[in-house]
């Protein structure tokens, strides 16, 4: 939230979102249904797939089996779990031991446990503290997908997760989830206990929780997943050795049917957001432009990622509010540019690029699908291939990326990206520390736990989950 109240990027905002939805409905929960058929394929393969159907995570199978009938037994709890920032940032604070050392467990670099990392950032009073966190080797990994792993609890015999997220007495809580940089290394994290209270010099601590050399303006989930797939494809841009981004155009390559003699269109049949089914994409230039697209990209040179702008975040933002309502969206919409966007937030330097900035307009896709749909560049006069360009050009230093899904076009997600070479700075005043600053403190004391049997116990259980390609 702007305020600085949940001091979170989206990714653990959404994954907070979904536990409680899990707490409070239980068996009727909107993630129930995958949960389950994660659950239900271990039983029979020893792993669960991925919602985006190309990683299988390997799961013993009487782990999820426990997870299924504990959840299915358990009764959902009324009351929703309320945000610690305190130890939000107690769990950014062992992310940061993982990201820079690659110490794994519940005990960062520094030898600080759970509790003790917990008492830096607050008081847990007579509460104990729940934590649970495991580290993964994976390219990909969606809010469904964390809560999944997080219900299941590989390696946690005790089940920590689950059986604190129905403890009715459990008041407070925070979770984490990220990359470390590296596109295929991931953390998830989530901490619980009765009470806790801040210290009174939280909110310096409290920070967002990933930096991408400019701050995260409060972006939502999809565009983070936007900017990642960019990045991603940009530092490993081979069709081969890119797991996630093979699958998928493979399964783009496969859409395709038979050409006949004359046609001026050709649809694709394909899976873009990942979510049961699939859809028909229009295309001008059919296979032929995918195909010289895998060609050129098995000759391409791996790229540095791009930093984050927070001059072409509010770029970024200010487009997307202008065409989200709208029916024809383009890049001249309430008849600015881009160039007059970015200028409101920026400067560029006498030698620097224009900034360069793209999106989509049609169908529904998830954010891999829209990266793909634009290096493409079906339709695209410029032999350049533009879009195409932008994403993979070595020229380019920095990015901002944004997302809405139209009020006005049925089944339309918008994304645009903005990029920018380093001769482009912010002005002035233009930020994103919405978090950093708060002034306000907050205190969370609902309740004391009575008698050493309402304690909870700290779990000291972490595991690595092996993953492998399905293709």
């Amino acid at each position: 939230m702007a305020n600085g109240s949940f001091c979170v990027d989206e990714n653990a905002r959404d994954l907070f979102a979904a536990l409680n939805d899990f707490r409070t409905k239980g068996k009727n929960s909107t993630y129930y249904t995958a949960f389950k058929a994660a659950c239900d394929e271990v039983a029979l393969n020893g792993s669960w797939t991925t919602s985006n159907k190309t990683v299988k995570v390997t799961t013993t199978k009487a782990t999820a089996a426990a997870a299924l009938s504990y959840v299915n037994a358990a009764t959902a709890v009324t009351t929703p779990l309320n945000w610690s920032i305190g130890l939000s940032a107690a769990g950014q604070s062992l992310y940061d031991s993982w990201a820079k050392t690659g110490t794994q467990g519940l005990t960062d670099s520094s030898n600080q446990s759970s509790v003790a990392r917990a008492k830096n950032f607050g008081d847990l009073g007579t509460s104990g503290l729940a934590e649970f966190a495991t580290y993964m080797t994976i390219s990909y990994f969606s809010v469904q997908d964390a809560l999944t792993a997080l219900i299941i609890g590989e390696g946690d015999a005790s089940g920590t997760v689950r059986t604190n997220l129905f403890d009715s007495k459990n008041t407070v809580a925070s979770c984490f989830n990220a990359f470390n940089g590296n596109p295929n290394k991931y953390m998830i994290e989530a901490q619980f206990a009765r009470t806790f209270t801040d210290a009174s010099t939280i909110n310096s601590a409290c920070t967002l929780l990933q930096n991408f050399g400019g701050s995260l303006c409060d972006q939502t989930g999809r565009a983070k997943d936007f900017y990642n797939a960019i990045n991603s494809i940009r530092t490993n841009p081979n069709p081969i050795t890119n797991a996630l981004f093979a699958a998928k155009l493979a399964e783009w390559q496969a859409g395709f049917g038979t050409t006949k003699a004359g046609q001026t269109s050709f649809p694709m049949t394909v899976d873009i957001n990942d979510v049961a089914g699939t859809e028909t994409v229009a295309t001008t230039e059919g296979k032929t432009r995918l195909d010289a697209l895998i060609v050129a990209l098995k000759a391409q040179a791996a790229l540095k990622p791009l930093a984050w702008s927070a001059g072409l975040q509010y770029a970024s933002k200010d487009w997307i509010d202008l065409v989200v309502g709208a029916s024809d969206i383009s890049l001249t919409a309430g008849s600015g540019t881009t160039k007059t966007r970015s200028d409101k937030y920026g400067t560029v330097a006498t030698g620097g690029k224009d900034v360069y900035q793209v999106m989509t307009n049609k169908y529904d896709f998830n954010a891999l699908n829209a990266v793909i749909y634009l290096l493409v560049s079906d339709g695209k006069k410029s032999s350049s291939y533009p879009d195409n360009a932008a994403i993979l050009s070595k020229d380019y230093t920095q990015m901002a990326t944004a997302y809405a899904l139209s009020t006005k076009l049925a089944s339309t997600t918008i994304y645009t990206a903005n990029f920018a070479d380093a001769k482009y700075t912010h002005k002035a005043g233009v930020a994103c520390t919405t978090a950093a600053t708060s002034t306000t403190t907050t205190t969370t004391t609902v309740g004391t736990p009575t008698g050493a049997s309402d304690l909870l116990l700290v779990s000291a259980s972490t595991f690595a989950v092996l993953v492998s390609a399905l293709f």
